[in-house]
């Protein structure tokens, strides 16, 4: 019988692969693969899906919302989401809209408002419940504030324009210096001793903001897109703007960083006199509700600032 010319190790490619040609079928036994062969398996046919990585540390922002890796440094398995929801707190003592805020989610107060007619009613939240605080030294809708419970000031508002600007230590109000221009339905941001009133109506739309150090307002830069019923957050330095009516509603967001405007990313639903999260900051903000005609809305929207990525971490015990 003369020497083979050809058989299965002739038919192995220089890449590892067997021929084409050969339509073997069947399995292959266990016996046959080195444990170092299937330790070093890198990528999976699409057929399998994707499997979960195997790293030494987090990846780079911006991460794909729903990608899941295993850190190995930290022993923890991690997923880039956004997970979060609402729950039912207690209610308002008196119900009632068009109200200013300022504060934390365990320590807020809410100022004035409108209950049919402008109130002058502040109420304080301590993250269970609301309390009676000392009423506001005028009855407005639309007035605008900032700050902590302890230290928090309370600028503008309406029906009639007003320029009033009130300090709150948590038990009483002290009056301040006037902002420069009668303004309402604008947006404040920043602590007490440092913040922004910005935008709002002032008999029509305004884009200018005025700086406050405590004792003295400035002018400020002025916004690209003049409106009011907007939403803010951050400090004085570094603030976002969203939304407001222009008219009609607009998606229109806006960072400050102490001097001038930048136009940023736009909402993903225009609307005005929507809420927002005043501590928040220029890669870190909410913006929830509003009303762009002829309903209310209960979208949210968290902004993360450019390339900047949510993640959250599960721990293996």
């Amino acid at each position: 019988m003369g020497a083979r010319t050809r058989g299965f190790a002739n038919n192995v490619l220089t890449s590892g692969k067997l021929d084409a040609t050969d339509g073997l079928t069947g399995n292959l036994a266990s016996t046959n693969f080195a444990n170092a062969t299937v330790t070093n398996v890198e990528e999976l046919p699409p057929a399998v899906g994707s499997a979960i990585s195997s790293v030494a540390g987090n990846p780079a922002a911006p991460v794909a919302e729903g990608k899941i890796w295993y850190n190995t440094s930290t022993d923890s398995f991690n997923i880039a989401a956004s997970i979060g929801a609402w729950s039912s707190g207690s209610p308002l003592i008196t119900a009632r809209d068009s109200l200013g805020s300022f504060g934390i989610q365990t320590a807020s107060v809410g100022v004035g408002g409108n209950t049919g007619t402008a109130s002058n009613l502040t109420e304080e939240y301590n993250g269970s419940g609301w309390s009676t605080g000392t009423n506001y030294p005028a009855s407005l809708r639309w007035p605008e504030g900032t700050g902590t419970l302890t230290a928090g000031i309370v600028a503008g508002g309406g029906p009639s324009l007003v320029t009033t600007v009130n300090k709150y230590d948590g038990t009483s109000w002290t009056s301040a210096n006037s902002l420069p221009t009668a303004t309402n339905a604008g947006a404040m941001f920043g602590v007490q001793t440092s913040c922004v009133y910005a935008l709002g109506y002032t008999g029509s739309n305004t884009g200018a903001s005025y700086e406050f150090d405590g004792t003295t307002w400035t002018n400020g830069g002025t916004a690209n897109t003049a409106r009011r019923e907007l939403a803010g957050s951050g400090i004085q330095t570094a603030a976002l703007a969203a939304g407001g009516f222009v008219p009609p509603s607009t998606a229109a967001a806006e960072e400050y960083d102490g001097t001038s405007w930048t136009a940023v990313a736009n909402l993903a639903t225009a609307r005005h006199a929507l809420g927002g999260s005043k501590a928040g900051s220029t890669t870190s903000s909410l913006v929830f509700g509003g009303s762009p005609p002829p309903a209310g809305v209960n979208n949210t929207e968290e902004w993360t600032g450019a390339g900047a990525a949510v993640t959250k971490t599960i721990t293996v015990s």
